[in-house]
């Protein structure tokens, strides 16, 4: 009985034993690992004071800024004050100021004309950067028929915001047209009102607001009235007057200068 109770008590003490080792190693196993730390939580620096800015705070480093702390704008120079940056609308006026008419400050433009059989010379005002207004005086010929001109024009550039470019103008005035060709009632000369549509191409040489160069081609109409020799039975050869058109046709090349 002696072996029995001690064989029993070192049973139990053996299954004691067991129990508690295995109910240890089950409490590691239920309890959570500990939680990560905070990452928007910053650490102070050694030796700092005070408490981190919180992710909360909306305080953030802003891509566009430099070391200094001083915002960044992509095309203009670093050291540019911001007081001393142009604006949108500063920048507009300066560029449509360079740009004038012709690309400059030019207001003024005068040519020589050579066509044919003929000569001329012509003046143009800027008006607005599409339309200008000037005179010419010219004389062309086609052997057949000529016709001399003095006129106030008009010119309208559709395509171009500076007077460049292909151009339509009329021209207004006073002409004289001679013919010498058709039957003896249509010789001679008559002046009258003078009618000129005209189109055109003016380019710069060179620089703009210098020198140009200006291919024309205009048809020149005066209204008048022809007098011609008629007879008449009984009475002899006597003077009549007939309304008429004087048409021409000219091409021309005008070499000018504008300032």
């Amino acid at each position: 009985m002696k072996l029995q109770s001690g064989s029993l008590i070192r049973l139990i003490t053996v299954l004691s034993c067991l129990l508690i080792g295995g109910w240890g190693l089950g409490a590691q196993e239920g309890t959570a690992p500990p939680p990560p730390p905070d990452k928007t939580t910053a650490t102070p620096p050694p030796g700092g004071t005070g408490t981190p800015p919180s992710a909360d705070s909306g305080t953030q480093s802003s891509p566009g800024a430099t070391q200094a702390g001083k915002l960044r704008i992509p095309g203009l120079p670093q050291n540019t004050p911001a007081g001393n940056r142009p604006s949108g609308g500063n920048r507009q006026a300066g560029a449509a100021a360079s740009s004038g008419s012709g690309g400059s400050s030019a207001k003024n433009w005068v040519a020589g004309n050579v066509g044919l059989l003929g000569v001329g010379a012509q003046y143009e005002r800027v008006f607005t950067p599409k339309l200008s207004v000037g005179a010419g005086i010219y004389w062309y010929s086609l052997v057949l028929f000529s016709t001399f001109g003095l006129e106030a024009n008009v010119r309208y550039y559709p395509f171009s915001g500076r007077l460049q470019g292909l151009y339509g103008d009329v021209g207004l005035g006073f002409g004289i047209a001679i013919n010498a060709y058709g039957d003896e009632d249509s010789w001679g000369s008559m002046g009258g009102f003078l009618l000129r549509p005209g189109i055109g191409w003016k380019f710069d040489v060179g620089k703009p607001g210098g020198f140009f160069i200006e291919p024309h081609l205009s048809i020149p109409l005066v209204f008048g009235t022809r007098e011609k020799e008629v007879y008449r039975s009984g009475y002899g050869y006597d003077t009549e007057s007939t309304a008429d058109v004087g048409a021409n046709f000219v091409a021309r090349m005008a070499l000018g200068y504008a300032f």
